[in-house]
């Protein structure tokens, strides 16, 4: 009887257990459809945002040019204001020419430009003309052409009304050159983007040789498909040219210039289509697992408890035993970071201090005997290992002190720093080579010069030590980056020590060694 009561519970409970995972399964994969589904159009608004600030980039000297012709007060500063402005702007890449001048009574009375031909500049004057006969107080103009190398370029024109006179600046970008700039865009994502005008003239494309084109010839796209995009966007699946896959396209309009230009993003249907089914697929095969899991989960009960309490008492021996191996661990492998640390400042650090020697001797006797003193005081730091890794302050500040006057003799005026000292935590205990681990790292990452000088800062506070210095990084990323503060990090797990951290603020990058207890 019993038995019989036993296994009808149990199938009722199997049977309900059964029909809820079902239903949860199928509200997964609901849900799953939704939420790739947002996805999808969370990554277009971002995309679309970051495109959109791109292109506002790109007519910003524009804007800069009307800003500083207004706030003068004479023609002669304006036309020194944006000769400046126009130089600083040359180091744009996309940049194939540009130029400024003043209008007055309808006659250019000034115009300047270093790129332009002869020919180019007639044309271009007449086209600043035509523009101004209709001017009221401001106008931004843009357009597509191709020049005598059948390169496309986009043209910027910007002509304002000042009280001296219309002042117009402007200059032309190489399409090709900008499809690059944007290429660093959102490089991850698993999508493309097209940006064309209200003519579908196409501007941006990652297959270049639909720059320039008809953008309604070449794609899925119509010019009745941006007749109702201006506020919003619109969405569907098409067959993308230059992916040859179905693909959700988002179109958008992107206002800019005075003018209306549109953007079309395109995102893999079956990436998409692929995550749902993956989950869909996950979720029957956990439905099927779970039920039969649950036939033998009563079988198993009464022996899995007994195991947990058996096992229970062998586990927290083995983790008592697991933590000391740990500890034992970080401890060696803390020690072997210091050995190879050193290993590494050794030669390093010797073949730059023996150049600065070499170039002081016979310079500076003084200075070349107090550089020989200051170098050996800090190679016997390096040899006389500390008990268990751990020094005082003030002994560590000695020997940073030392190994930043012979870095200071290196660098001269393009290494700056400063100790602020707090008296009272001078027999606090902090790790061994921390400080000169930073300051190595500092220097050797950094770009050390008399047009960017390092700055250094080394602060003790109550609790801490804060190293600070200006975060100027190479270009070129040197090996060992991060293997002095891997050894700090292990000194500090070791001994049980949080809050010690590094990272970037303000321009520089910085790094709290608190106190070993």
């Amino acid at each position: 009887m019993f038995k019989k009561k036993y296994i009808f519970i149990l199938f009722i409970v199997v049977l309900i257990t059964i029909s809820a995972t079902y239903s949860i399964n199928k509200l997964i994969s609901e849900k799953a459809t939704i939420v790739s589904q947002s996805i999808a159009q969370r990554s277009f608004y971002k995309k679309y945002n970051n495109l959109q600030h791109q292109f506002e980039l790109l007519q910003k000297p524009l804007y800069e040019a009307k800003n500083v012709a207004l706030k003068q007060s004479n023609l002669e500063n304006v036309i020194q204001q944006l000769e400046v402005l126009r130089e600083i702007h040359t180091s744009d890449s996309s940049r194939v020419s540009s130029w400024f001048g003043v209008i007055k009574e309808s006659n250019i009375i000034d115009f300047d430009s270093a790129e332009l031909s002869n020919d180019s500049i007639i044309s271009l004057k007449k086209e600043v003309l035509l523009q101004y006969d209709s001017l009221s107080t401001q106008r931004l103009c843009n357009r597509v052409f191709k020049d005598v190398n059948n390169n496309y370029l986009w043209r910027h024109i910007a002509i304002f009304k000042t009280p001296y006179g219309t002042v117009f600046y402007g200059y032309d970008l190489d399409l090709l050159a900008v499809q690059n700039q944007f290429r660093n865009i959102d490089v991850y994502a698993v999508s493309y983007a097209y940006v064309f005008n209200l003519e579908g003239v196409c501007l941006v494309h990652p297959d270049t040789s639909y720059i320039g084109k008809d953008v309604f010839k070449m794609t899925p796209l119509q010019p009745e498909d941006t007749l109702n995009v201006k506020s919003k966007y619109s969405e569907r699946i098409v067959t993308s040219e230059y992916l040859q896959f179905d693909v959700i396209n988002y179109t958008k309009c992107l206002p800019l210039f005075d003018d209306t230009f549109f953007v079309s993003i395109n995102f893999l249907k079956s990436i998409y289509e692929e995550d749902v089914n993956q989950i869909k697929k996950y979720s029957s095969f956990i439905y099927i697992i779970f039920t039969i899991l649950l036939l033998f989960v009563f079988y198993y009960f009464a022996l899995t408890v007994y195991v947990h309490f058996k096992e229970k008492a062998t586990l927290e021996h083995d983790k008592a035993n697991l933590v000391l191996e740990n500890e034992i661990y970080q401890k060696e492998s803390a020690l072997l970071q210091l050995q190879q640390l050193k290993n590494q400042i050794n030669p390093h650090f010797l073949f730059n201090s023996l150049n600065s020697l070499y170039t002081l001797i016979g310079q500076n006797n003084n200075l070349s005997k107090t550089f020989v003193i200051k170098l050996s005081k800090l190679y016997r730091y390096l040899i006389e290992n500390p008990k268990d890794n751990i020094v005082d302050v003030k002994t560590e500040l000695e020997f940073v002190k030392q190994y930043l006057f012979l870095q200071k003799t290196r660098f001269n005026e393009s290494l700056h720093w400063d100790i602020e000292v707090n008296t009272h935590c001078l027999s606090e205990k902090i790790p061994y080579l921390s400080l000169q681990t930073l300051v190595e790292n500092a220097i050797k990452h950094n770009i050390t010069s008399k047009e960017k000088p390092l700055f250094i800062v080394v602060l003790m506070l109550d609790k801490k030590v804060v190293v600070k210095n200006s975060y100027q990084p190479k270009k070129t990323i040197q090996k060992g980056n991060q293997f002095g503060l891997k050894y700090l990090k292990d000194i500090y797990n070791f001994y049980k020590t949080p809050n010690f951290k590094f990272y970037i603020k303000d321009d520089f990058f910085c790094c709290e060694l608190p106190y070993l207890k």
